[in-house]
């Protein structure tokens, strides 16, 4: 049986915050993340309001982190957590894909993942047109026409970006403004080649083998709705994001009513030993800084725990 001090899932900034804060403590540490680390924060094409740096791409600032988190902890990249489950003497058995794992104590960091609208169209064409990354796949329709689907700084951060790449932008903003800094919601109001459609809802993606058009719903001041079919090769969908917190369900962990995890000001669960950092957690602010700070929290708590832990076992 391998057994370690923490156990880290999720590879985002928080968890690796959260690894070097808790590897420096000099415990045995592990991170395990589903993909090659970094989190969401990889996908950003640019990031502008993270202390130190004035621009930085999420790429960039990941490997950053990834590197520096890897002198004190292991990162087992594309390993899979399916369940976590408390002993009797209160360790935590932590079963992956792989292998399974004895820790004193754990950091849920697992962050989150993009809604899916569920319309027709958005799973036969995912790869095929389809998108929930700008950063990853809008190389593929430079000098083409997309749409952007959504309302918050996700998407307006994509239809900027996409908007040096692609011909025409149509972005699909479900309200009447967009839930983002100001500054790049100027940003986006002076790009040429983009064209905003407010209260409008995407109803349908067609095509063949790829995608050729969108459908939307347009209401009217007159409460009217208009319906328009866009000429696009690529949809990409920043309808937000829900916690993943699946595989937590039936650990009796507190979730609030959005599916995340509900911590105290010291990122404790209500399970001993059970700590969250970042996006995953009930704490409203999702922002790259406030993971970080937030896994500082629960690394340097972690070790406290574990060291309380170890003399009780003494």
């Amino acid at each position: 049986m391998n057994e370690i001090d923490v156990a880290i899932i999720g590879a985002g900034p928080a968890g690796l915050t959260a690894g070097i804060y808790a590897g420096r403590s000099k415990l045995n540490v592990k991170i395990f993340d589903s993909g090659v680390g970094g989190g969401a924060m990889a996908t950003a094409h640019a990031i502008e309001n993270y202390p130190g740096f004035e621009s930085i791409s999420g790429m960039e600032l990941a490997e950053r982190m990834t590197n520096q988190c890897k002198k004190y902890a292991e990162i087992k990249e594309i390993e899979v957590v399916e369940r976590i489950e408390t002993e009797k003497d209160g360790r935590k058995r932590i079963k992956t894909e792989n292998d399974e794992y004895i820790a004193k104590a754990v950091i849920i960091a697992t962050g989150l993942t993009h809604k899916k609208l569920n319309i027709k169209g958005e799973k036969e064409f995912l790869g095929r047109g389809v998108s929930y990354c700008a950063t990853c796949d809008g190389m593929f329709f430079k000098g083409k026409n997309v749409l952007v689907v959504g309302r918050g700084h996700t998407a307006v951060s994509d239809a900027i970006y996409l908007s040096d790449l692609a011909s025409v932008v149509y972005v699909a903003n479900k309200g009447d403004t967009f839930t983002s800094e100001q500054i790049s919601i100027d940003l986006l109001n002076l790009k040429k080649n983009i064209k905003i459609f407010y209260n409008a809802e995407l109803k349908e993606i067609k095509g063949e083998k790829l995608v050729k058009k969108a459908l939307i719903n347009v209401k009217e001041k007159d409460n009217k709705e208009r319906e328009s079919e866009l000429d696009v090769d690529g949809v990409f969908i920043a309808a937000g994001e829900i916690a993943n917190t699946e595989i937590f369900k039936v650990s009796g962990l507190n979730l609030d009513e959005k599916g995340s995890i509900i911590v105290d000001s010291l990122q404790r669960t209500n399970i001993d030993g059970i700590f969250a950092a970042g996006d995953v957690t009930n704490n409203p602010v999702k922002q790259v800084s406030v993971a970080v700070g937030s896994g500082a929290i629960a690394g340097l708590e972690a070790y406290k725990y574990v060291k309380k832990f170890t003399q009780k076992q003494i």
